[in-house]
C-alpha cells in the first residue's frame, strides 16, 4: 500500500508538470486566493482492520485549508485536519486473537496538495462560465501528530493491559478524486473521498501498515472580490 501511495503521488506530480508546462502564459486566473473549510468522516485500516474499506467505526474529521491557483487548472494547498481514529475488535465476531485489542486517538495533520481539474470552470471576463463542475484529482503529503492516545491490548498470559505508543509524529502521503461544483462567482463546492498511507502505525502492533480514508464535504471561497481589479 505504501509503494502505490508513492508512485502515484510521483506520476501525480509529473503529469502536472506537464499539463502546467503546456499552458499559454495568459492562462492565469484572476483569482489566486481562496480560504476554504470541510467536514466529513474517517476510518482506519491497518493490522486491526485488514478490510481496506468499511465504514463500521467511523469517526468525525474537519479540515480548513488555503489554495492558491497557479494556472485556471493547476492548483496547490495547504491544509489542516484534526480528526479522530479509533478500533475496537473486543466484539468484532471472528477477529483473530493476534488482532485483537482496542485503541482510540485525535490525529493533526498539515499537508501540501498539488490538485489537478480536469475540466476549466474559471469564469472569462464577463464572468460566463465553459464549465461549472469538473472532476479533479490530488496528491502530497505532509506531517501528523497523535494526542490523547489510550489503549488495550491482551497480553501473553490472557490479561487485559493498557497500552500506549512510543512515537506521535509521523508523516503521510495522501491523494484522492473529488467533484467541484462552481456555486456562485468565487463560491466552489467540492465533494472528496481519498486514502492516507503513514510512515508509522497508528495501533500499538509494531508492524503495522497503517492507513485510513476520508469522505469530505466543504466549500472554498475567494478572497477576491467580484469585479475588482484582479479579477477578469
Amino acid at each position: 500500500m505504501r509503494y502505490l501511495g508513492k508512485i502515484f503521488v510521483y506520476f501525480f506530480c509529473i503529469y502536472c508538470f506537464a499539463s502546467t508546462t503546456t499552458h499559454a502564459q495568459n492562462d492565469v486566473p484572476a483569482r489566486r486566493s481562496y480560504i476554504g473549510i470541510a467536514g466529513g468522516i474517517m476510518n482506519y485500516g491497518g493490522y486491526m482492520q485488514p478490510k481496506s474499506f468499511t465504514l463500521s467505526q467511523i469517526s468525525g474529521a474537519g479540515e480548513i485549508m488555503y489554495r492558491y491557483d497557479v494556472t485556471t487548472n493547476f492548483h496547490v494547498r495547504a491544509t489542516g485536519l484534526v480528526g479522530w481514529l479509533q478500533r475496537s475488535n473486543q466484539y468484532v465476531e471472528g477477529q483473530t486473537p493476534d488482532r485483537s485489542g482496542y485503541f482510540q486517538t485525535g490525529i493533526a495533520e498539515l499537508n501540501i496538495l498539488p490538485e489537478y481539474d480536469f475540466l476549466n470552470i474559471t469564469p472569462d471576463k464577463q464572468l460566463r462560465y465553459q464549465y461549472k463542475w469538473t472532476p479533479y484529482i490530488y496528491a502530497g503529503g505532509g506531517a501528523f501528530r497523535m494526542f490523547h492516545y489510550k489503549g488495550q491490548k491482551v497480553n501473553a498470559e490472557n490479561v487485559v493491559v493498557n497500552t500506549g505508543i512510543a512515537h506521535k509524529w509521523g508523516a503521510d502521503l495522501r491523494g484522492g478524486i473529488g467533484i467541484k461544483y462552481v456555486a456562485a462567482p468565487g463560491i466552489q463546492l467540492f465533494f472528496e473521498g481519498e486514502q492516507r498511507v503513514l510512515n508509522r502505525p497508528i495501533d500499538f502492533y509494531q508492524y503495522s501498515n497503517s492507513h485510513y480514508f476520508s469522505i469530505m464535504i466543504g466549500g472554498i471561497f475567494s478572497l477576491q472580490k467580484i469585479g475588482s481589479k484582479n479579477n477578469w
